[in-house]
């Protein structure tokens, strides 16, 4: 019983001992391949470059058909990031150009190719934080700037509204502008009839609105202005209920329609602050003759 008790200390010491161990290793391996990352290190690093510029007639942006090329030297952790980025294909730089810098291709109006000598200080800045750059590999870069052209489109309202109790909305959402002009390639334009705000978010409304939003981005689509100012007149209502006859319309010469009930008890809601008083006269509720012919059921 004695040597039994003794085994299992034993052995349980020496389990204990080989987790620490192996814990020890892991957090030391850790603590090395931080380390190893920390430090710098001369490679070669890819990027995409991406350049917005008003060409007259063509779309605004485009990315460079070919890769930018540069040395440098860089963190172990920032290589990492960049080769994998490079697999995606989103390791991207982004510049504005001067469209005098760009040379147009003679073979293609839609090609135009660009020295990387124009850009280097502009590259040089985007990168300072990133890469310790001492050269660019690539001299020239190859873009195409798709003909383009412009087109007016309403802007539509995307909202999630609810109001306080008793209030409710007197007009629709009014927005200023309510069309913009927008700009790209004819295939993209030819699908886009409308465009959408991003959603306006409002609870518990008892007042009027109003603010600005933004319209919602569609890819290769530059708009003529995102920024759209909206309002919407809220208020307190009242509900009132008024019996209003129903009438027939299109009815032939000699027939009689009989409408039965020949009248409806109509409700509505109006303005508290207003207080109309309103008549049968001022609603008008009728049938179409025509539908009641089609309808089977005499019911309509």
């Amino acid at each position: 019983m004695f040597l039994n008790d003794l085994n299992k200390k034993f052995y349980r010491r020496i389990g204990g001992d080989w987790l620490i161990l192996i814990v020890s290793l892991v957090l030391a391996f850790i603590v090395w391949g931080i380390l190893k990352l920390s430090l710098n290190y001369n490679s070669f690093f890819h990027f995409k470059v991406k350049i917005t510029t008003e060409l007259p007639g063509h779309v605004f942006n485009s990315t460079s058909d070919n890769v930018l090329i540069i040395s440098g030297a860089s963190s172990g952790f920032d290589l990492l990031r960049q080769r994998y980025l490079t697999r995606n294909n989103s390791n991207i730089i982004e510049l504005n150009v001067d469209k005098a810098n760009l040379i147009k291709s003679v073979e293609d109006s839609e090609e135009y190719y660009l020295l990387t000598s124009y850009i280097s200080g502009d590259i040089k800045e985007v990168l300072r934080t990133r890469v310790n750059l001492s050269g660019i590999e690539t001299d020239t870069l190859f873009f195409t700037f798709p003909v383009a052209i412009n087109k007016k489109v309403p802007i539509k309202a995307k909202h999630s509204i609810t109001y306080k109790e008793q209030y409710m909305q007197f007009e629709a959402l009014h927005l200023r502008p309510d069309s913009i002009e927008i700009h790209g390639e004819q295939s993209l334009l030819n699908g886009v009839d409308t465009v959408v705000t991003e959603t306006i978010f409002r609870s518990n409304v008892s007042k009027d609105i109003q603010g600005t939003t933004q319209i919602k981005q569609i890819d290769g689509i530059q708009f003529s202005n995102r920024e759209v100012y909206y309002s919407q007149r809220v208020g307190r209502y009242f509900e009132n209920s008024i019996n209003v006859p129903v009438s027939v319309k299109n009815a032939p010469q000699g027939k009689k329609v009989v409408v039965i009930p020949p009248e409806l008890e109509l409700k509505y809601r109006q303005d508290y602050s207003l207080k109309t008083r309103y008549s049968s006269l001022d609603f008008l509720l009728y049938i179409d003759y025509n539908e009641l012919v089609l309808n089977k059921s005499r019911k309509i």
